[in-house]
């Protein structure tokens, strides 16, 4: 079963879609007949994947020239043809149905979390894999996807081993400090949570020394000034970590933390590595511990900024944090909770990889043909996004 997955990338080629699509191919990759390659389509290569073993490398391409696109992608694949394009955004999952080349190749889409896009311009395939509750309630209403097979499947962490000592040579671990750590793109998107770590420290109540880690790439200047202000206003000692060494997969310093602000799939990669997440709130200020009680709410939005929880004060958010930072039991239950979690939803276990490989199989027996006729405003819409993205500057 060959597999080609695909996605697109400008500017710095380092949003969540590339690390979900980093983890789940090197899981399924050589599970069963899986074989699996690796293409992505914009004006930069994403330093996440430059190194994975079965990426064959990043096609730049005007966004009216479909044809030059369809070239080139010949060339790289240098006659094979998938069976399957598993398209991790949208947009390209558009671009792929109109090529040549995969005319009559089935195209699956996942859909890798965000807010809900308006039913007119969601991308129809006849397979969609989903990562949060939220968008798949969405898909479900939408009548345009009446016809298909919606799968949800949040698993997205791969465990990997890492070489500590090296990495403790860029950063090591205080055991004499609590340090919470956020990584995550320092910008419009990701500040607020940022800024909610740094509040939620300002107001602990404890004698220990506590510290706050950034570890992300640089979106826009402005915000790492806003950052660091905030936290100097604070009194919040703050280390911001933002160079290629330690962005590059920035999960690899979990080691270092102790407690994590989190959203997405960084929130599954800090609980896997038994690690407790305070989760943004959209309504307010502070954070708040994901546990039993809040975990529900949280994941149906996917651990997102645009997370609520019913019934949460922030003189409870306040008090739990600063029992978390002060008693070693409740650090331990909350650690073991972390890990239950993480085993129980996000791990790319073998039942999960059965999953996909069984997904891969059906959609062998659907037809690939008449897909471009239900997108047509989608691609209308989606040609104009890429002509935009089109003009952002390659970043390192």
């Amino acid at each position: 079963m060959k597999v080609l997955c695909m996605l697109s990338g400008f500017g710095k080629g380092s949003g969540g879609h590339f690390h979900s699509l980093n983890n789940i191919t090197r899981a399924l990759h050589g599970y069963k007949d899986i074989d699996i390659d690796i293409v992505s389509i914009g004006n930069v290569t994403s330093p996440i994947l430059k190194d994975h073993p079965r990426f064959l490398g990043n096609l730049e391409f005007k966004w009216y020239a479909f044809l030059s696109l369809d070239r080139k992608l010949r060339k790289i694949l240098k006659g094979t043809r998938p069976d399957v394009v598993h398209c991790y955004d949208g947009g390209t999952a558009l671009l792929m149905m109109m090529l040549p080349i995969f005319r009559n190749t089935r195209i699956i889409h996942t859909r890798c979390g965000g807010a809900n896009e308006r039913f007119s311009v969601a991308q129809v395939l006849r397979t969609v894999i989903l990562f949060s509750r939220e968008n798949l309630a969405s898909f479900q209403k939408n009548p345009r996807f009446a016809q298909s097979d919606l799968h949800l499947i949040p698993n997205r962490v791969f465990e990997r081993e890492h070489d500590t000592k090296a990495l403790e040579a860029l950063l090591k671990k205080d055991p004499d400090t609590f340090t919470f750590m956020r990584t995550a793109r320092i910008g419009k998107s990701y500040s607020g949570s940022i800024l909610q770590g740094i509040e939620l420290i300002r107001r602990l109540e404890t004698n220990r020394k506590v510290k706050f880690i950034v570890i992300g790439v640089v979106e826009e200047e402005s915000y790492v000034e806003t950052i660091r202000k905030a936290a100097q206003d604070a009194n919040v000692t703050l280390e911001l970590y933002n160079t290629p060494e330690y962005t590059r997969e920035a999960s690899r310093f979990l080691y270092a933390a102790d407690a994590v602000i989190g959203t997405g799939r960084g929130t599954m990669e800090a609980m896997s590595a038994r690690l407790p997440v305070f989760a943004p709130l959209s309504d307010m200020v502070l954070p708040v511990l994901i546990d039993a009680e809040t975990l529900p709410a949280l994941f149906e939005r996917n651990f997102s900024p645009r997370g609520k929880v019913e019934g949460k004060t922030e003189e409870a958010i306040v008090a739990t944090a600063s029992k978390l930072v002060n008693d070693p039991d409740f650090l331990a239950e909350a650690r073991q909770f972390a890990r239950k979690m993480a085993e129980e939803h996000f791990l790319i276990t073998d039942a999960i990889k059965e999953k996909y490989w069984s997904i891969y199989h059906r959609e062998m027996e659907k037809s690939p043909r008449g897909l471009v006729w239900k997108n047509l405003l989608p691609i209308v819409y989606y040609l104009n996004s890429y002509r935009i993205l089109a003009k952002r500057v390659p970043q390192p």
